[in-house]
């Protein structure tokens, strides 16, 4: 159940058609342009997580862990 598929809104008809048929056949969907960003964020060194969760953390956190 939820969502199967995603499209952006100025999607073609060849690509909602396409969405249409995937969903249909129980595959999901995901426009191009937002797979890709899904996959560039994945294949993203971690050290940025790393990075943006230390800041939200307070000193004496950091210095437990």
């Amino acid at each position: 159940r939820g969502v199967k598929g995603y499209l952006l809104k100025d999607v073609v008809t060849e690509e909602l058609m396409l969405a249409v048929r995937s969903v249909s056949q129980g595959r999901l969907f995901l426009s191009p342009t937002i797979s890709d960003s899904v996959m560039t964020m994945l294949m993203s060194p971690s050290d940025v997580d790393a990075e943006r969760t230390a800041d939200l953390i307070t000193p004496r956190e950091r210095e437990v862990l």
